[in-house]
């Protein structure tokens, strides 16, 4: 089964409306109007950190500090969800590049042509990038998981089949204000400022 990724492009990190959604991947056998099927994942996993899809594709530019992204049937979360909570960059190329420099890669090997912001200084990736799951539906035999101490339930997904509530981290601030000095490339979309930390 291959994983479903919804990118959900948000004004701030934890923004509970989202502007737009784009499943970039899917199992073909799951139409579009229902909503993916949630394993019985516990609790337990929710906080590991966890790569999605998207850093196996050469023409994915790179993760927003605007954005959250959700895959559902991720293999590190044992099937579960992979949370990306307001992370900029790739996880497997730190210091990014500027289009055309092919110094980043895919998880693969594949060499990306596409430019990519740098990651921010002011956090750590695996506290952006997690395993997750639905804490809150509104379809009552939707299987939900209570979220563990360190995070709560959030209505992350605020429209279509996936709406609902997912478990993210407490006191997560506005990924703008966090994200401080970007020491590898960036540009005017990258979220940061320019230069090395102090």
């Amino acid at each position: 089964m291959w994983p479903r990724t919804l990118l959900l492009a948000t004004t701030y990190l934890l923004t509970a409306a989202a502007c737009g959604s784009t499943v970039v991947d899917e199992d073909p056998s799951i139409p579009d109007d229902e909503p993916y099927p949630e394993p019985a994942v516990s609790w337990e996993i929710v906080g590991f950190p966890c790569l999605t899809t998207l850093e196996d594709d050469p023409d994915f530019r790179s993760f927003s500090a605007g954005e959250r992204t959700l895959e559902h049937g991720s293999p590190g979360c044992m099937g579960g969800v992979c949370l990306v909570d307001g992370f900029q960059g790739r996880a497997t190329c730190p210091e990014g590049q500027a289009e055309g420099e092919g110094h980043c890669k895919t998880l693969s090997g594949e060499v990306i042509e596409e430019a990519v912001c740098g990651q921010c200084t002011g956090y750590r990736t695996a506290s952006r990038m997690y395993c997750s799951c639905r804490c809150d539906s509104l379809d009552p035999d939707e299987p939900t998981c209570a979220c563990p101490d360190d995070f709560e339930c959030k209505p992350v997904v605020t429209f279509g089949p996936d709406k609902g509530g997912y478990c993210v981290r407490k006191h997560a601030l506005d990924a703008y204000s966090e994200c401080g000095s970007v020491p590898g490339y960036w540009d005017p979309a990258c979220a940061g400022l320019p230069g090395s930390p102090p």
